[in-house]
């Protein structure tokens, strides 16, 4: 989507949203309203508006994904750990012959 669209986009949701008779509904009457009359904004919009706008999308999918990247992170880290806490861990003693070695007598 280029800048002009995504300002005219832009646009065209804060005025649906600004207006009084529109303040009970939902964002997503907002955005369809939006995705339906974008081209009537196109002579508000601004290019730097909407360059900025998609330069805000890109950080934050950025941020999204550094922040799943971390958490996958952790929770690998942690199932490494149990793991290992399991397998070091010894089987039951089934009294004090197990440690004794064998003996005949």
């Amino acid at each position: 989507m280029s800048p002009l669209m995504v300002s005219a986009h832009f646009a065209a949701y804060i005025w649906f949203t600004a207006q009084p008779e529109n303040a009970g509904k939902a964002p997503a009457q907002a955005m369809q309203f939006a995705h339906e009359k974008w081209p009537t904004f196109l002579k508000l919009a601004h290019p730097g508006l909407g360059r900025l706008l998609l330069k805000m999308a890109d950080v934050s999918t950025l941020q999204r994904r550094k922040r799943r990247a971390a958490r996958a992170l952790a929770a690998h880290a942690l199932n490494a750990s149990t793991r290992k806490r399991a397998s070091t861990r010894r089987a039951p003693s089934h009294g004090a012959a197990d440690d004794q070695p064998f003996s005949y007598n």
